[in-house]
């Protein structure tokens, strides 16, 4: 007798899933939000995630029973970017994810991003289990665009990282596979002559619960009282185009001088932002967050006017739509968005806000802001259509539905073998 039947018969109340992240959790809003729906839908959901330091090693989250494997930050760093040129990285988590499926007797692995698909795929001959990549990102087109790609020394790593052959494998050998749009959907269907029925479509939608208007924290309404506020949500790196919009605050301060910039989020490129805000002394006017939990990323929403997305260029970007972009919707204000095609569609379709060219002046940024600025019906009825569109059809209890059929079937299959 296989292996894998023997688990299913230990387990027949609910399949083993053992998800794997290469980062801490939490506060990954994604898998998160994946787990819980799991579980909540009846499956046996293990993590296996880092700390860096104070995380237990084991812990049982809201269902969700997590082992977490120490190391440090700065070895992470530098470990992870080599993965591809190096096997140190890989030799790590082959051992770790090993142990993981023996210990706790996982059924399927699901691997959150592309970088450990290869160590699972290699797991999963040894054990004959299934494998499930996620990719939050399309990964191959997005890490190249990176900036710590594109240092002196990262562009020798690049030479020696075919991220594009390791997808194309990895997408091969994948049981199944999650994207985060239609649009990525199709391309992998067509670039890599994938079987339809291997992707599933599973946008980054924001949880109705956590992101309602009556759930706001009003302890930090005073930040913004008498303000008008422009927000940006999610990870602060050099691709998320901030440091277009820093520079040209006093310009548009003298227009509106009551304005403010709030940035919700945490990243590897605060510290230079943080500088650009010192050099033009724009501390009373620019307020860095740090990373926050759902709930108060809902509220800082909230007590804003505008929402940004200054996202800059680079390929296969235009395929997908932020989580952010959901969120402002959500909380009801109007968007700003870079005119990458799918938040353009997305903004037009719904008539929830304005896209612009961030990269090639800031005039027309200048003249959308100053217009929220002056007519707040306007705004308001952005903001409303937006918040509308989210709660109708664009939500997590809707969008998720298809992760939790894929697993049913996975069940399915693997009690039928």
């Amino acid at each position: 007798m296989s292996r894998r039947n023997i688990i299913i018969k230990a387990n027949d109340q609910g399949l083993r899933i053992g998800m794997v992240l290469d980062n801490r959790f939490p506060p990954d809003e994604r898998v998160e939000k994946e787990a819980l729906s799991l579980v909540a839908a009846g499956f046996d959901v293990h993590l296996l995630c880092f700390t860096f330091g104070s995380d237990p090693a084991e812990e049982d989250y809201r269902g969700i029973k997590i082992r977490r494997v120490f190391m440090s930050q700065d070895l992470y760093k530098k470990l992870s970017a080599l993965i591809l040129t190096v096997p140190f990285y890989r030799w790590f988590w082959h051992r770790k994810i090993d142990l993981f499926v023996k210990n706790d007797k996982i059924d399927c692995l699901h691997i959150h991003d592309l970088p450990l698909c290869g160590v699972a795929i290699r797991i999963k001959k040894r054990f004959g289990i299934r494998v499930v990549l996620d990719m939050h990102e399309d990964w191959a087109d997005w890490i190249v665009s990176t900036r710590h790609y594109n240092t002196r020394f990262g562009r020798m790593v690049k030479k020696f990282s075919n991220w594009e052959n390791y997808q194309k494998h990895c997408l091969f050998m994948a049981d199944k596979i999650l994207v985060v749009s239609k649009k990525i959907r199709s391309k992998y269907i067509i670039k890599y002559k994938l079987n339809e029925s291997r992707i599933i479509n599973l946008p980054n939608t924001p949880d109705l619960i956590k992101f309602e208007i009556d759930n706001i924290d009003k302890s930090i309404e005073y930040l913004f009282s008498g303000k008008f506020t422009m927000i940006y949500v999610g990870v602060i790196d050099y691709l998320r185009g901030l440091q277009n919009i820093i520079p040209h605050l006093p310009e548009l301060i003298e227009r509106i001088s009551n304005l403010q910039l709030i940035i919700v989020g945490s990243g590897g490129y605060v510290e230079v932002l943080m500088e650009t805000v010192k050099e033009l002394t724009l501390q009373e006017r620019v307020l860095f967050t740090g990373w926050m939990p759902p709930k108060m990323v809902a509220s800082y929403i909230y007590f804003s006017q505008v929402g940004l997305y200054p996202q800059l260029k680079y390929t296969g970007i235009d395929d997908t739509i932020p989580t952010k972009l959901y969120e402002y919707c959500m909380m009801g204000i109007p968007v700003v968005s870079s005119d990458h095609k799918m938040p353009v569609e997305f903004i037009r379709k719904y008539n929830c806000g304005f896209f612009v060219d961030f990269q090639k002046g800031f005039k027309e940024f200048h003249d959308i802001i100053l217009e929220l600025y002056t007519n707040p019906l306007l705004a308001k009825q952005l903001g409303n259509n937006g918040r509308e569109t989210i709660v109708e059809k664009y939500n997590w209890a809707i969008t998720s539905q298809p992760l939790l059929n894929m697993y049913r079937k996975i069940k399915r299959n693997s009690i039928s073998t």
